[in-house]
């Protein structure tokens, strides 16, 4: 049976879920039914920029295509502060969802989220679409046997600044800098690793507060005794790096952190010339729309220790570099 599927959300995050899932509708994956907005001419305009199929309808508000009742599952491409609201109205009908990163912006609003989630047997997962990146994936897999057991993983990410547009420039979000870029490094140190952290801190300039966004911020989280270190800026494009260090070599992979399925890998043994990776181009926002349709079919509902998790290292930084010990095992949004 092919999923039903809307969108929610017309700004960047809403284009290049939109791309994919238009590919995915041709291609017979499933069936783009929907798009929300909360402005016609908006929604015009997407319509057109995207070549949105014409059985797709269009709709102000979340609650208007919820009232349809076409929907199997929807992607929330929306501001953070607005996540956990939409995600409990969507559970509450029984519409799985995927949801932009971060989850919510507490790990409270996180927890009310998927506990509702649960008893209704509705599948979540969040937009951590670089997990998908065709470069990461083979790293993944393969960087035990090219270089050995993991030690580091650094990161170092710089992206335009929002400048006056937009709901983060507005302040409505959660810190941009850590939130927007950070949340991912965050989300990659614990996947490679495999490993939960036991410890964070972070600085950022300007400091956290209430009335202010970050603009730039350097993060160490201790993942099982991987070092992850992370530096991430919102001041302008650079080419993103990302570089494993192991027992007996490293891996670095350029250019791979952002929304493309672009970018090198090189290994660099110890002892040995380095020698590029090579992988298989695929668009990492459908390769996450597809593992989500396979979620939904299965009633997978595994990711959700892992999605807390990431919001109480959030909350952590939020807390200067409180120590953090995670343990899901017991927690009721996960019985």
């Amino acid at each position: 049976m092919r999923l039903r599927i809307g969108i929610v959300g017309l700004g960047n995050a809403g284009h290049y879920h939109g791309r994919a899932l238009r590919h995915l509708d041709r291609e017979g994956a499933c069936r783009w039914v929907g798009v929300c907005g909360r402005d016609h001419a908006k929604l015009d305009t997407y319509r057109r920029e995207l070549e949105v199929p014409d059985h797709t309808r269009s709709y102000i508000g979340l609650d208007a295509m919820l009232d349809a009742g076409t929907c199997d599952a929807v992607v929330l491409a929306t501001p953070d502060p607005i996540h956990t609201e939409q995600l409990l109205r969507c559970s509450a009908r029984g519409v799985h969802v995927l949801v932009e990163k971060p989850l919510a912006t507490s790990v409270d609003a996180g927890r009310e989220a998927l506990m509702l989630a649960r008893r209704r047997d509705v599948v979540v997962r969040v937009g951590y679409h670089l997990r998908y990146h065709p470069a990461h994936v083979a790293v993944r897999e393969r960087y035990p046997a090219l270089i050995g057991r993991l030690r580091a993983i650094s990161m170092r990410w710089a992206w335009p600044d929002p400048k006056t547009s937009g709901w983060r420039a507005r302040g409505e979000g959660r810190f941009w800098a850590v939130s927007a870029l950070g949340t991912h490094c965050i989300d990659l140190g614990r996947w490679f690793s495999g490993e939960e952290p036991s410890r964070v801190t972070c600085l950022t300039t300007p400091p956290l507060a209430v009335d202010q966004v970050d603009q730039a911020a350097e993060l160490s989280i201790d993942c099982g005794g991987v070092l992850v270190h992370a530096s991430v800026a919102i001041t302008h494009s650079a080419q993103p790096q990302l570089i494993l260090s192991g027992e007996s070599g490293e891996i670095e992979c350029v250019g791979t952190l952002g929304t493309r399925d672009d970018g090198e890998v090189w290994v660099r043994p110890v002892g040995a010339l380095a020698r590029e990776l090579e992988f298989t181009r695929v668009d990492p926002f459908r390769a996450q729309l597809l593992d989500f349709f396979t979620a939904i079919h299965a009633r997978d509902h595994r990711d959700a220790r892992e999605l807390l998790g990431n919001l109480m290292v959030l909350d952590a930084i939020a807390e200067d570099g409180a120590e953090l010990a995670i343990d899901l095992s017991a927690d009721p949004a996960l019985e």
